[in-house]
């Protein structure tokens, strides 16, 4: 069969460009609902990225610091984000935090009001790039579909510590990640003059590079592609992004995530410990009382799962159970631990 060439096109080129730009353009940056929960911890990847992030800007003979590149596709005028999640939110966080302590300062300093225009104008940056103020409109560029992130977000812009009765996994990291930079901040950054300086250097000089994908399917292909192997995600959440890759239309794509959620919150609900309410354990443990035998490969959890939900019948089945099913883990777990 010859070849169609009018079929094939160039991907979008890749474009960069720095946090300010990042956070202050008209669209927003949506976290989809089949993307993993925000994971990141302050001891561990936010340590690592706030030292790699002083180390630059203290470095005069460095005029700009690549911190890596996300992967996005168009959703109305917002950007769905595939790939980069973990670090574009702790931008957010850290933004957040810089501005609460460098207020600090300032409201010291200066307790009359009157702010030196430099300080004023850094301060407003930041404030342009955590929340867009329009005639019509009031949002923060940040829309995490999935973990209710978003309204912990909305809270800490202003500082706030959250009134949240549950809340999710995603939050209480979001709330664990703006705590721990703003002891980093007050560690490393002791007056205004260094903070602001280590703003600007954050805001002006650290790029990211954005590739574009073209649709939805695209997306979930690239997801799956870049995680399936040798990255951070857990097997819990391949199975999570297989699922969502299965499904055709907007209802599926809501009707699975609140199912998740549903999950999550019934294995959080246990009081055991934190390795017994993990979704990863849940679902290995479901596919060994299923097998029968222990599991086998590289990555057993999502090998075993992807074999068996390319079935349609057990896919159906699986969505059907997993709610009950978590719920009656929760109260095993709970039973074992009195």
């Amino acid at each position: 069969m010859p070849v169609d060439e009018r079929r094939y096109a160039e991907p979008n080129p890749p474009t960069q460009f720095d946090v300010e730009s990042l956070f202050r353009g008209n669209s927003r940056l949506v976290i989809p609902s089949w993307q993993r929960e925000y994971a990141w911890t302050g001891e561990n990847e936010v340590e690592d990225l706030l030292s790699d992030l002083t180390k630059f800007v203290d470095n005069p003979h460095r005029t700009n610091y690549l911190l890596g590149s996300i992967i996005t596709f168009p959703k109305n005028i917002d950007r769905v984000v595939v790939d980069g999640q973990q670090r574009t939110v702790t931008l957010f966080i850290l933004l957040c935090a810089i501005h609460t302590n460098l207020k600090a300062f300032l409201d010291l300093d200066f307790p009359t009001g009157e702010v030196p225009e430099s300080y004023k104008d850094t301060l407003d940056a930041i404030k342009r790039c955590v929340r867009h103020t329009t005639a019509t409109s009031n949002f923060i560029p940040i829309d995490m579909e999935y973990g209710q992130g978003e309204i912990v977000l909305r809270q800490i812009i202003e500082d706030q510590i959250p009134n949240i009765d549950s809340l999710t996994g995603t939050q209480e990291r979001i709330i664990e990640a703006y705590n721990y930079i703003k002891t980093y901040l007050n560690r490393e950054y002791t007056d205004k003059a260094s903070l602001r300086d280590f703003a600007v250097g954050v805001m002006q000089g650290v790029f990211l590079s954005e590739i574009r994908v073209s649709d939805l399917r695209q997306a979930l292909e690239v997801f799956i592609k870049l995680n399936n192997r040798g990255k951070d995600l857990e097997d819990s959440d391949l199975v999570k992004n297989y699922l969502f890759q299965q499904v055709q239309d907007s209802n599926n794509f809501d009707k699975i995530s609140k199912k998740w959620a549903t999950m999550s919150r019934h294995l959080r609900s246990s009081q055991g410990k934190a390795k017994l309410k993990n979704a990863e354990f849940f679902l290995r443990n479901w596919a060994l009382y299923r097998k029968g035998s222990r599991l086998i490969g590289e990555y057993p959890v999502w090998e075993y799962w992807e074999a068996q939900l390319e079935i349609e019948d057990i896919r159906e089945q699986f969505l059907l159970d997993i709610e009950r099913k978590a719920k009656d883990f929760s109260n095993l777990i709970d039973s074992r631990s009195e």
